[in-house]
């Protein structure tokens, strides 16, 4: 039984297609194809269908957590010019001490990091992080609660690197949330708060360094060009998407299993200047393999239907 969820949402020039599933079956994919549009300077949710009620559910961010990692990374000083080898790794040595890409990366610098989601680069940069920031920087994206923050506060120095990896399942965030923060990186830090239909209230407006927003986009729209979502730009290249796929630690409940694996995609477009984006979370897959061949279906749609 596949449980499927789309928003379309316009967010202060950002529209927002949202798309979610359990089970990637492609008979299930085409339920809503319409984008609809609204005043840029209101935030608004213009569609949501959740029939499995588990778009405010949190789950693991994996990877899609590491563009906040980076905005704290050089919010907070820590070197990110760093370039580094990512080497090969044995598959039974632990992801957390190597890399996901076991034939290695090679030569990685920041910008490739984020496109090919390169864990140990990410692991060594998270060692010169300011751990309070990072946490300060998940809260201001409303990615992690006052409560969230306590448990996480104290947690050993290899937990917190596991956290800022995205190879951590104690760090959870519902893809509601997860969409409402990529959109602040790119709309002018506007945060809207706001689940029902109607415009949302702003939640409050952050301040991002141009800088910052410049390399995330440059390492996204890699990832789409020669990265772990390289099949987005390999079918759509010309329509210019900014993408960041995230494999997670399978959790349902209290309950962790690391035989099985979530899948997530975030997709923003144009990447010159976003103004719309879509998130898929699979449920049990992965996010090259399974949250991208999804979100390939949409986004001709997506552009057609916005008039960019």
């Amino acid at each position: 039984q596949a449980a499927l969820v789309c928003w379309c949402v316009c967010i202060r020039s950002v529209c927002f297609f949202f798309l979610m599933i359990r089970r990637p079956p492609r008979s299930t994919l085409f339920p809503c194809t319409t984008l609809f549009r609204s005043d840029p300077a209101v935030g608004r949710w213009i569609l949501v269908e959740d029939e499995g009620g588990i778009s405010d559910k949190p789950y693991p961010p994996g990877s899609t957590i590491k563009p906040f990692t980076t905005l704290a990374a050089m919010e907070s000083g820590a070197n990110t010019f760093m370039v580094i080898r990512c080497e090969p790794s044995d598959p039974q040595t632990p992801v957390r001490d190597s890399c996901w890409y076991r034939p290695g990366h090679g030569s990685v610098d920041l910008k490739k990091a984020l496109a090919i989601s390169c864990d140990r680069y990410f692991l060594q940069l998270g060692r010169s992080i300011d751990w309070p920031h990072f946490l300060t920087v998940l809260e201001n994206f409303n990615l992690l609660s006052s409560g969230g923050r306590s448990k996480l506060e104290n947690i050993s120095a290899e937990e917190r690197l596991e956290v800022m990896v995205g190879l951590s399942s104690r760090l959870r965030v519902s893809p509601r949330n997860l969409l409402v923060a990529y959109a602040a990186l790119f709309n002018g830090g506007y945060l809207f708060a706001g689940s029902g239909f109607g415009d949302m209230a702003i939640r409050r407006r952050l301040v991002i360094d141009g800088r910052i927003v410049r390399l995330l986009k440059t390492g996204l729209e890699g990832a789409s060009r020669y990265g772990t979502a390289v099949e987005v730009g390999r079918r759509h290249g010309e329509l210019d998407i900014l993408s960041k796929t995230g494999t997670a630690v399978y959790t349902r409940g209290d309950r962790v299993d690391r035989n099985r694996t979530h899948g997530w995609y975030v997709g923003l477009a144009p990447g010159k200047n976003p103004r719309m984006a879509i998130i898929v979370f699979i449920n049990e897959g992965t996010g090259s393999h399974d949250a991208v061949p999804a979100a390939l279906e949409f986004w001709p749609e997506v552009f057609k239907n916005a008039a960019l």
